[in-house]
């Protein structure tokens, strides 16, 4: 849905969940991805199908369950070894709803993967540092021999 300024928004649709489950809380003052990032690292346990907040509930270590609806969210988490993400495409809504309740209860072991999924993303940060800065060492030591 899209917001009274044509932008899209997800407001609509938690305003009506709001209406039919009132102790839903729907945060209406984020204006910047900032916003969005400090009020997820306040919470529990993050279960989001936006690709932007499920990585803002990695980064800041936030129990994360990813409800992916596109084949992007899997290569992301695959990448860094996290396994906690309901298939939006193939599970049917009861057995996700069920699978979702259970890593909520067990959210401990949900959030010591979160951490080791963030401990995979600096290695690989680190990696990618180090092997551009022999890339750009060996650019230096090459301009002479052009």
């Amino acid at each position: 849905p899209a917001d009274t300024e044509g932008r899209e928004s997800d407001l609509t649709v938690c305003e009506v969940l709001q209406e039919k489950y009132p102790e839903v809380i729907v945060e209406r003052n984020i204006r910047t991805p900032m916003d969005a990032k400090a009020i997820i690292a306040t919470m529990d346990v993050l279960v989001a199908a936006r690709m932007h907040a499920t990585v803002a509930g990695l980064s800041t270590l936030t129990a994360t369950i990813p409800v992916a609806y596109s084949s992007k969210f899997e290569g992301l988490f695959d990448n860094v070894g996290y396994d906690y993400i309901i298939d939006a495409r193939e599970s049917a809504t009861g057995k996700a709803i069920e699978q979702t309740l259970d890593w909520i209860h067990d959210r401990e072991k949900l959030k010591e993967s979160t951490k080791q999924a963030m401990d995979k993303v600096h290695e690989k940060h680190e990696y990618f540092r180090v092997e551009l800065l022999k890339l750009f060492e060996n650019c230096d030591s090459m301009k002479g021999i052009r």
